[in-house]
């Protein structure tokens, strides 16, 4: 492979960025305990610092955000998807 072929391939590589940090909202502060359980329960947590932040707007559970994706662990999100495959099954 020549000079300008290498080049040409380095710069059509594209490198996938894996988040360093992960948000956990809940409506109280987490313990390490109740993080290091989070972080333990999913796979794509591994290696991935965990920061708690607060959002009153929650009344149970946990919203988790890694990168783009959200993981919704809610009393209110587990409502929606009962809700959901109600009005599906009718």
């Amino acid at each position: 492979m020549n000079d300008t072929s290498q080049s040409k391939l380095e710069n059509d590589v594209v490198v996938l960025h894996v988040p360093d940090t992960a948000t956990v909202m809940s409506c109280y502060k987490l313990s390490e305990k109740e993080l290091s359980t989070i972080k333990n329960s999913y796979p794509q947590l591994k290696g991935v610092k965990l920061q708690n932040v607060l959002d009153q707007n929650i009344i149970s559970g946990v919203v988790i955000k890694i990168g783009t994706s959200l993981i919704d662990l809610t009393l209110n999100g587990a409502l929606h998807n009962l809700r959901q495959n109600l009005y599906e099954s009718n």
